[in-house]
């Protein structure tokens, strides 16, 4: 796959997450510290189905280890990051 910049994953990865959040507005202001589950309000369930998609989208296999150090949005791009 080709390599993304930073921006454009980002842009990706809200496509996702968009889905799994009550209000998509909040992802306007998201950080890359901010904390998915007590800041985007997005549940562990809905985590591991984010990964799900992202691991469709970007084509890539992320293991169940990986997906214990999903919190933040930062772990998310991060992880991504090294697999692509």
């Amino acid at each position: 796959m080709e390599t993304l910049d930073k921006e454009k994953l980002k842009e990706e990865i809200n496509e996702i997450i968009k889905d799994y959040v009550e209000d998509s507005s909040v992802l306007e202001n998201v950080k890359e510290e901010s904390d998915l589950v007590n800041e985007l309000n997005i549940d562990s369930v809905d985590v591991v189905e984010i990964i799900i998609d992202i691991e469709e989208k970007f084509s890539i296999e992320i293991t169940d280890e990986e997906i214990k150090t999903v919190r933040t949005y930062e772990s998310i791009l991060s992880l991504i990051e090294s697999k692509i």
